[in-house]
C-alpha cells in the first residue's frame, strides 16, 4: 500500500531566514513547519529536533537534509528511509513539486492497526481451526467407536495395498489367529502371504483378484471357507471402492464370521437330503408291501370264511388302509418342503 492516503496537504511554511525563537511555539504545535526561500519555493522541513540538534538563530542554519519520498512510494519503504534517517516526517514530492508532508507517527497508527486487525483475523482462523479440528477428532473418534462395535473386521486399504485403516476387531483377529499385530502403513499382501501352501496361495490370488475389482469401481462379495493355522471358517468378505471427489483412494474390506450360519445352513441341507431319502424310501419300499397287503385281502374269497376270520381281514385292511394313507401323507409333506426350498 502507497502513502496517498496519510499525506497531509495542509501545512504551515516559514520563511528561512526567520529567526528560530520566534517560531518555536509555532513549531512544538505544528511538529513540522515548510521552509520556503526568497521566491516562497520548499527548501525543506524544518522539525523541533532540527531546532535543539543546531541551537542557530536563523531557521535556515537549523535544517537539516532529509530525503524526500514519491506519493506512490509504499509504507514500508517510507518507514525504512524514516528508520535510517532518524526523522518522524518527509516531504512529498510529485513532478518537483511539494505535495504535502508525511508523518511517522501516522504511518505507524496504520501499520499497528493493520497488524492488530491481522492478529485478530489470525485469531479467528486459528479459533476455527481449532473447532474444525475438534469437530474432526469427535467425528473420527464417533467412527472409530462405531467401527470397533462391530462384529466385523473392517480394513481400508490403499490402492498400493498399504494398510490406512483398521477397527478393533481386525486387530484382534490379528492376534486371535495369526499371533501379528496389525499395523497401518504394512502391506496386506505381504500378510495374506504368511500361508506358503497351495490353499494359501489361492486363498491370495482371490483375495488380490477381489480387491483389484473393488480398486476398478466394482463391489464384490464373496462367501468362502478358510483354513487359518489352527481352524477354519466360513467367511463372507465384502470389497467396496472408496471415493474422495471422484477418484478411488482405496478399497474396504469388510469380513464377516458367517461360520455358525453357513454350518446351520449345511445342517438344513443335510436334514433335507435325508428327508428326501426316508420319503423316496416310503414311496418305493414301505408302500409298495402295504399295496400288496391290500391286494391280497380284496381278492379273498370272503365266502369260505368264518365270521371271525372274516372280521380279522377286515381289521387287517382297514389297518392296511390307515397305514397307506400314513405313507402317502408323509411322501406328500415331503415333496411339498422340498419345493419350498
Amino acid at each position: 500500500m502507497t502513502i496517498t492516503r496519510f499525506i497531509r496537504h495542509q501545512y504551515d511554511v516559514v520563511p528561512a531566514y526567520s529567526g528560530t525563537r520566534s517560531i518555536k511555539d509555532h513549531l512544538v504545535q505544528q511538529s513540522a513547519l515548510v521552509v520556503q526561500d526568497e521566491n516562497e519555493q520548499p527548501i525543506g522541513v524544518l522539525t523541533p529536533q532540527d531546532v535543539v540538534q543546531h541551537s542557530h538563530t536563523l531557521v535556515i542554519d537549523c535544517l537539516t537534509a532529509r530525503p524526500t519520498v514519491s506519493p506512490e512510494c509504499a509504507i514500508e519503504e517510507a518507514l525504512r528511509v524514516m528508520q535510517e534517517t532518524h526523522t518522524d516526517v518527509l516531504a512529498v514530492m510529485d513532478d518537483g513539486n511539494l505535495t504535502g508532508l508525511i508523518y511517522k507517527n501516522d504511518l505507524l497508527a496504520y501499520v499497528t492497526d493493520q497488524k492488530k486487525s491481522l492478529e485478530g483475523e489470525v485469531n479467528k482462523q486459528v479459533t476455527e481451526l481449532q473447532a474444525i479440528h475438534k469437530e474432526l477428532v469427535l467425528s473420527r473418534q464417533i467412527l472409530q467407536a462405531v467401527l470397533d462395535s462391530t462384529q466385523s473386521t473392517v480394513i481400508l486399504v490403499a490402492p498400493d495395498y498399504s494398510i490406512l485403516f483398521f477397527n478393533k476387531k481386525a486387530g484382534d483377529e490379528s492376534q486371535a489367529l495369526y499371533a501379528r499385530e496389525l499395523k497401518t502403513g504394512m502391506n496386506i499382501l505381504d500378510y495374506t502371504l504368511h500361508d506358503t501352501r497351495v490353499a494359501g496361495r489361492y486363498l491370495f490370488d482371490a483375495f488380490k483378484s477381489d480387491f483389484d475389482r473393488a480398486l476398478a469401481g466394482e463391489s464384490v462379495v464373496t462367501e468362502r471357507k478358510v483354513q487359518f493355522p489352527e481352524t477354519s471358517r466360513w467367511l463372507r468378505a465384502e470389497y467396496g471402492p472408496v471415493f474422495y471427489q471422484e477418484q478411488i483412494i482405496g478399497a474396504t474390506i469388510t469380513v464377516t464370521d458367517i461360520d455358525e450360519r453357513q454350518r446351520h445352513l449345511l445342517q438344513i441341507e443335510r436334514q433335507n437330503e435325508l428327508l428326501k431319502h426316508i420319503s423316496w424310501v416310503q414311496s418305493h419300499y414301505t408302500r409298495q408291501p402295504v399295496a400288496t397287503i391290500l391286494g391280497l385281502t380284496s381278492i379273498i374269497e370272503k365266502s369260505t370264511l368264518s365270521e371271525e376270520n372274516i372280521r380279522i381281514i377286515s381289521m387287517l385292511e382297514a389297518t392296511a388302509q390307515k397305514l397307506d394313507e400314513v405313507i402317502r401323507n408323509t411322501v406328500l409333506t415331503a415333496n411339498s418342503l422340498e419345493e419350498e426350498r
